[in-house]
Order: C-alpha cells, then sequence, then structure tokens
C-alpha cells in the first residue's frame, strides 16, 4: 500500500511539475508576439506567435541536454558581438534591404542581420523574406521568415514548427539549423575574424527553385521520404558550411501552417 502511495504521489508531482512549464513556456511565447504595424515609431512587438510554442519541434538552444556546452557556444557568439563582428555584417547588409525591413530592424536594436533572402516562400506571389540573425538579448541564432501577404515576421522553432524529414538521410545532423548556424560560425573563427566584412557574403541563405539553382546538385542530395525528385520547390535553403556545399532546404506547408525540411546535401562540390 505504501508503493502505490508513493507512485500515486510521484505521478501527481510531476503532473504539477508540467503544467506549471507549460504555462511558463506559454506566457513567454506572448511576451514576443504581435504583427509589425505600419509605423515604425509604434512598434512594440518583435514577431508574430502563429502557433503555440509548446506544439513545436524544439531548437537546440532550448533543449538544454548539455548546459556546459551551450554556454561555451554562446559565449563565443557573445565575443564576436562585443568585437563588433557582426554589427559590421549588418551595417553593410541592411542598406540592401526595403524600408519595410529596415524599420523593423531599427525597431528591433538588438538583431544583428547576418544573412536574408527574398522570394516568394509562402507561396502566394508575394516579395517574402527569410533573416538570420544574432541576437544579442537572447545570444543566440534566429532564423526569421516574412509574410508579405500577412506583414507578419515569424521566428523558426519557435512561432512557426520545423519538422525534419532527413532523419533517415546519412548526414543528418542532431541540432537544428539555428543552432547549426552557429557552430558554423564558431568552427570558422579564424577566419571569421579576419574577414567580417565579407564572410557570410559567400554562404547566404537563398530562397530557390532548387531544380534550377546551380549550388544545389540533387543527384548528391537526400530528399526526405515524402517527396519526389521531379517536383520542383521553392525553398528556403540554409547553408550549414561556409567551405563546403552544404545546405538544408525547407518548404512551407500551408495546409499545416509549417515548414518542412525536405532535401539536404553535404559534400556536394
Amino acid at each position: 500500500m505504501r508503493i502505490i502511495s508513493l507512485i500515486f504521489f510521484g505521478i501527481l508531482c510531476f503532473s504539477c511539475s508540467t503544467k506549471i512549464q507549460k504555462n511558463t513556456d506559454i506566457q513567454k511565447s506572448d511576451e514576443i508576439s504581435g504583427v509589425i504595424d505600419e509605423n515604425p515609431s509604434e512598434k512594440k512587438s518583435i514577431i508574430n506567435s502563429t502557433v503555440n510554442s509548446l506544439n513545436n519541434d524544439t531548437s537546440s538552444y532550448d533543449k538544454n541536454d548539455n548546459l556546459d556546452r551551450l554556454k561555451k557556444h554562446k559565449d563565443k557568439l557573445q565575443t564576436f558581438s562585443e568585437k563588433n563582428i557582426f554589427l559590421t555584417i549588418h551595417k553593410k547588409l541592411i542598406v540592401d534591404l526595403s524600408q519595410n525591413h529596415q524599420d523593423f530592424f531599427v525597431s528591433n536594436p538588438y538583431f544583428e542581420l547576418l544573412s536574408y533572402a527574398y522570394g516568394n516562400l509562402f507561396g502566394e506571389k508575394g516579395k517574402d523574406a527569410a533573416f538570420i540573425i544574432y541576437d544579442r538579448m537572447e545570444n543566440r541564432i534566429l532564423i526569421l521568415v516574412y509574410d508579405e501577404m500577412s506583414n507578419e515576421y515569424s521566428q523558426l522553432y519557435k512561432d512557426l514548427m520545423v519538422e525534419n524529414g532527413l532523419e533517415d538521410c546519412y548526414y543528418g545532423s542532431y541540432n537544428t539549423l539555428d543552432y547549426q548556424i552557429g557552430d558554423e560560425l564558431i568552427w570558422q573563427e579564424e577566419y571569421l575574424i579576419k574577414q567580417g566584412e565579407s564572410y557570410l557574403q559567400y554562404s547566404p541563405c537563398r530562397i530557390t527553385d532548387i531544380s534550377n539553382d546551380p549550388n544545389i546538385v540533387l543527384s548528391r542530395g537526400c530528399f526526405a521520404n515524402d517527396f519526389s525528385k521531379t517536383n520542383t520547390f521553392i525553398s528556403l535553403c540554409i547553408p550549414n558550411s561556409s567551405v563546403y556545399n552544404n545546405w538544408e532546404c525547407l518548404k512551407y506547408d500551408k495546409s499545416r501552417n509549417l515548414f518542412i525540411i525536405y532535401y539536404g546535401q553535404a559534400f556536394a562540390d
């Protein structure tokens, strides 16, 4: 009888703990949610929350499976920022953005832009966009996407779910794309310090039709099981190496309001 009581008490504690954690996550998600309005001087919010964060795949920054490794990773990114390496890249890229995106970054001064791309990402024939950003406040890499039709910015792995369809591919990475980008920056520290202004120009993110993109070598890549090589897809392709022709590409699934990583390639030079 005592054993049964202990088991019941343990289950009750776990249930209460889970409920508290869920409420905390929802509150944090609400704090950074909102739609960007027309007047940049009145912008109070950052990113539109379109999906409850509890339903999303978890970013490697939030898994906390190795706190020591995570701390070293974030400390190194912070060092780059404090040396103005990211700010130098940001200043070079920001002037080429359209005015509405420049206003967005002005209203969020702790975002340092590292790469961007324009294209019809959401399938509505709009001039959508994607941005790779270092967030000084959270000390991490973010991947933001912009839907022109709704005039909304969303963060992958938080506001928009990301499904990894490449789990059966031979080179699949354990970490999520945002964390992979940070790891690559750290790996290339020496070059990044010397060539900060031009470093990320050689490996920008892309919104592209992978069937016609010279950087994508379909014969050397790996597709998710549910996709066919005969199809063409307008995709957000993220480089996870600045040395090799390595990419992972995501496609927006409108019916489920999420992105799927459906194609990847490694060492396809």
